[in-house]
């Protein structure tokens, strides 16, 4: 499938129109490299992505999606395969943190994952990351596995799966 231009936005929720967040978000091009990076080395002491990485994340639409605010204070990257998307980073700047602008990018992930046919989406967090692990636990992703020393020694990894309301329906009604 290939990748939308654009995506129908979801209903905003109460914060979303602080001028910190206010820009769209659009799809990312190669042009926005450069300023992907300054956002993740703003965003990660450890475990940055390379240039490479998120090179390859641009250059493959049919399976990756990548998105930034349109001023460039956040990004997210997802990929696809098959009937499932893995949420595989978000960054936002700094200074724009705490104004739902992650809560924005996760939504409109959730979204592109939608229309790309993925009825779940997984994504691996840290256990210290607490501010994300609420980001996540309110845009409704459930914990369902731990992944012991995944970022290094000692750095536990959260697994959180979301599933499209179609399929938590058709899985309660499996439990009847």
């Amino acid at each position: 499938m290939n990748q939308p231009e654009s995506l129908a936005p979801l209903p905003d929720q109460p914060g979303d129109d602080s001028p910190v967040t206010a820009g769209p978000i659009r799809v990312a091009t190669v042009a926005d490299l450069a300023d992907i990076m300054v956002l993740e080395r703003s965003g990660f002491d450890v475990g940055r992505w390379s240039d490479q990485a998120w090179a390859q994340e641009l250059a493959d639409p049919a399976h990756h999606h990548v998105a930034v605010v349109s001023d460039l204070s956040g990004v997210i990257a997802l990929q696809r395969v098959g009937e499932t998307a893995e949420l595989l980073r978000v960054v936002v700047r700094p200074q724009a943190r705490r104004h739902g602008l992650g809560r924005r990018l996760v939504r409109h992930g959730l979204a592109w994952a939608r229309t790309q046919g993925a009825s779940e989406v997984f994504l691996e967090v840290s256990e210290t990351n607490t501010g994300a692990l609420r980001l996540y636990q309110r845009a409704g992703f459930e914990p369902v596995a731990r992944r012991r020393d995944y970022y290094g020694p000692g750095q536990t990894a959260v697994v959180c799966r979301w599933a499209s309301a179609a399929d938590q329906a058709d899985t309660r009604s499996d439990d009847v």
